[in-house]
């Protein structure tokens, strides 16, 4: 038996654990069994039966609370928190809700809890209230409740209080509690925590891109961070190639994305400079040439980074030499890049044909090159 058929059998025997299991839980759930209805109402939730089973899944969650589970309290919470399918956003039940569970010492609701009573959401502002839920979440173990005393802790004046706050923002980031793991590289990468050399930074800002929520935040500062390291030939690819993507993810629109856009044109030009170095290495040339290519002229990113790959590609395919030959001189470079246009949207018919073509029509033989090297064609890439 090889590896692939043993791991589709195990997949299987898993599933049918899962179904069995959730009939189970189904069944109990039907008889009012407390914990049996937070389970599967979190199976539900899940989409485990469809979306059109969601709702009924925040109701048994809604019916687990009512008998006082400590975990169900602090989901139902959340509901109220943030709003759901069943429940209508009331900060005033979040925050009740939030109490009965915080009063089980539940370390994620006390640490809602604890920001519910700094802000004043849902009742009035308690700051002693705040800090002994937050240490309490934080002393449980939970990541969040850490972070969050962590900020309490930073902002208090004196170096007792800063020393113990970032024991506890380690502590988050050694959870990979994603806000705490960009604090950690901020604070780092800015020089704050002197006892950290500068380039340890890097590793907590290459896990913070792997979560949606500081993903672009991370690309601009670990940019920023490669230019106060030594921004060797990789790293200036690498740079260039994070503000691009936090560009395109931000739409363009927000402040973050300004910040990409005016931070990019000396990497660019520099990139576009020493895109030589690339050409013992098709592969490498390529990056290097596909990463000047998400980049307009005077080197703003663009918006459409797949849709310029694809055309590049397309253009690669056809004249394989033209990448090496365009490494040779930056204008040929750039003009090289300038001939990669994405076609103007058309409401033509099939028969009528396609709206543009992908690649630049391939030259006669004793015209001139593509790659503007002011030779014929047939003595240059045409050979």
């Amino acid at each position: 038996m090889d590896n692939w058929t043993q791991y589709f059998e195990n997949q299987a025997v898993w599933n049918s654990y899962r179904e069995q299991a959730a009939l189970w839980l189904k069944q109990a759930a039907a008889e009012s069994h407390i914990p049996s209805m937070y389970e599967y109402g979190l199976m539900l939730i899940a989409g485990h039966e469809g979306d059109a089973k969601i709702g009924t899944g925040e109701i048994y969650i809604h019916q687990a609370a009512g008998q006082g589970h400590a975990d169900a309290n602090n989901v139902l919470a959340n509901f109220y928190l943030h709003g759901s399918r069943s429940f209508e956003r009331d900060l005033r039940e979040a925050r009740k809700y939030f109490e009965i569970a915080a009063a089980e010492d539940h370390p994620s609701a006390l640490a809602q809890l604890g920001a519910l009573y700094e802000k004043g959401l849902g009742g009035p502002a308690d700051s002693a209230a705040a800090f002994e839920c937050t240490r309490k979440s934080a002393e449980a173990g939970f990541p969040q409740g850490q972070y969050n005393l962590f900020i309490y802790l930073w902002n208090q004046a004196g170096g007792q209080e800063r020393a113990a706050a970032l024991g506890w923002l380690e502590k988050s980031a050694a959870q990979s509690f994603p806000q705490a793991m960009l604090m950690l590289a901020h604070l780092t990468a800015t020089g704050q925590l002197p006892q950290h050399a500068v380039e340890t930074a890097e590793p907590w800002y290459e896990r913070c891109l792997g979560f949606e929520q500081t993903a672009n935040i991370a690309c601009l500062e670990l940019a920023q961070l490669y230019q106060t390291l030594c921004l060797d030939t990789p790293r200036l690819l690498r740079a260039v190639l994070l503000l691009q993507q936090c560009y395109e993810k931000e739409n363009g629109e927000t402040a973050l994305a300004l910040e990409c856009r005016e931070m990019a044109p000396p990497l660019v030009a520099r990139l576009r400079d020493s895109i030589a170095e690339f050409a013992h290495d098709n592969d490498l040339l390529l990056s290097a040439i596909r990463a000047s290519n998400r980049f307009d002229p005077h080197g703003h990113p663009y918006l459409n980074s797949a849709d310029r790959d694809r055309l590049l590609a397309n253009k690669v395919k056809e004249f394989p030499e033209l990448p090496t030959r365009a490494a040779r001189h930056r204008k040929q470079l750039q003009d090289f890049l300038s001939g990669i246009k994405l076609p103007a949207r058309s409401f033509k018919s099939r028969n009528q044909g396609a709206p543009g073509e992908l690649a630049p029509r391939k030259p006669g033989r004793n015209e001139k090159c593509l790659c503007n090297s002011g030779m014929k064609f047939k003595n240059c890439c045409g050979r």
